[in-house]
């Protein structure tokens, strides 16, 4: 029984310390959109569009390389595990001379294996450049919404300050 309430125990303490940090993300979360909001709703719009959009693409790309990565693994294993069968049965490998079937058995898993890594790995540079791209050009366009809206401020002080000459 003092099992089963250490366990109750532990998932309060965790629930707790879960629905705190909630909450705190939820806050902090809010508190940029608001002040993002305030700096330029503009882009607050662009931020509000496309994150969503990168966060799912990123996601369906991250999985498809989660597939790869497992498919490269098993391939690995695949031919260590022909690599291994050969070595532990050396004598009936060469009672049988049949050394050159064996490397070629091996040398076809490791091509696949090979084949498969070349594919994770520039699955794996696409994924890098896209992000940088992404975040780097979301990152330009926010600067240019920022730029725009200090021109426009400047022109409205200008315009305002120009309107309070006029009138004295």
């Amino acid at each position: 029984m003092s099992r089963l309430s250490g366990d109750v125990q532990d998932f309060k303490s965790s629930f707790k310390l879960v629905v705190s940090q909630g909450l705190r993300s939820l806050a902090q979360t809010l508190g940029c959109v608001v002040s993002l909001y305030l700096i330029s709703p503009q882009m607050t719009a662009l931020v509000g569009v496309t994150l969503p959009i990168m966060i799912a693409v990123g996601s369906a790309f991250g999985a498809v390389l989660r597939i790869w990565s497992r498919q490269t693994q098993e391939q690995v294993a695949m031919a260590m595990g022909v690599a291994d069968e050969a070595l532990s049965n050396i004598r009936t490998v060469r009672a049988f001379a049949m050394e050159d079937k064996e490397k070629s058995l091996y040398r076809v898993e490791l091509q696949q294996a090979q084949w498969l890594s070349e594919k994770l790995g520039t699955g794996i540079a696409l994924f890098q450049a896209l992000s940088n791209l992404a975040i780097n050009g979301e990152r330009a366009r926010g600067k240019d919404l920022v730029r725009l809206k200090n021109v426009w401020l400047e022109s409205w002080r200008t315009k305002s300050h120009q309107l309070g000459n006029l009138i004295t």
